[in-house]
């Protein structure tokens, strides 16, 4: 089970990005684009979905690390290997279902499958974090960091997908898109900071949420797509998470530095 454990692993992680990436060949649609279709204030500056490129290469690095003889064994990575296969796998899958069917059905199979996509990957990022005292520098550098890069990520598309959603659909109640909207920014902002607190001020599960947030900003400021309310509680979101960070951070153990 060990060896299988690593192998998917290692197989997962460029499988996102492979799923991913399907457009590159001509297939389907690209991240931004099914995102852009659904035409809510919530899609952040085309910019913001760069940062899958440094998460990918991280996962996969993660991929390599853990099949590692020296590593394999390692009692953090028996605990945390099943959540990051599940969390690749399901991210793989949402890849596919937002880029190959129609972009109506795309809307619906991508929340869904973000649900588990983000609950096991957040995992694993706990479970990392409180046991960082147990990697070695190389290790915290290519398998915590960038599973914490991929579940911050993620715990911001999780609702901003939802939200989507909802605007589209009987899940928003009836609701005007711009409540939904301000409910999903303020349902992130709740989500990150719990699991902020479970990971002790985790400044790389927060930086990607940050940067997704300050790109939504500079979206809704453009003349074309401007909406203050929406940008004024994405800013205020960021600065409320970099506090919460710094806070979380000088309360930390000092064991887990």
């Amino acid at each position: 089970m060990v060896i299988l454990r690593c192998i998917l692993n290692l197989v997962l992680a460029p499988a996102m990005w492979i799923c991913s990436s399907l457009w590159m060949f001509g297939i389907g649609r690209t991240i931004q684009q099914q995102s852009e279709y659904t035409d809510t204030v919530l899609v952040p500056f085309g910019v913001a979905f760069s940062i899958w490129l440094p998460i990918f290469v991280g996962c996969i690095a993660y991929g390599i690390i853990q099949l590692l003889p020296q590593f394999r064994d390692k009692a953090v990575y028996r605990d945390v290997g099943w959540w990051t296969v599940a969390g690749f796998g399901f991210v793989s899958m949402w890849g596919l279902v937002a880029s190959l069917p129609s972009p109506e059905a795309s809307k619906w199979l991508t929340a869904f499958v973000f649900v588990p996509a983000m609950i096991c990957l957040v995992q694993a990022a706990v479970i990392l974090t409180r046991r960082k005292a147990e990697l070695s520098t190389i290790e915290r550098y290519l398998c915590w960091m960038p599973i914490s890069l991929i579940a911050g990520w993620t715990s911001l598309a999780f609702w901003l997908n939802w939200a989507s959603l909802g605007s589209y659909s009987f899940v928003g109640l009836g609701l005007p898109s711009l409540a939904i909207a301000l409910i999903a920014l303020a349902a992130a902002l709740g989500w990150v900071v719990f699991n902020l607190r479970r990971m002790n001020g985790n400044v790389a599960y927060v930086v990607p949420v940050i940067w997704g947030l300050a790109w939504l900003v500079v979206a809704r400021l453009q003349p074309e797509s401007a909406n203050m309310p929406v940008a004024i509680v994405a800013a205020i979101g960021a600065f409320v998470l970099m506090g919460t960070t710094l806070i979380l951070q000088r309360r930390r153990p000092a064991i887990e530095a």
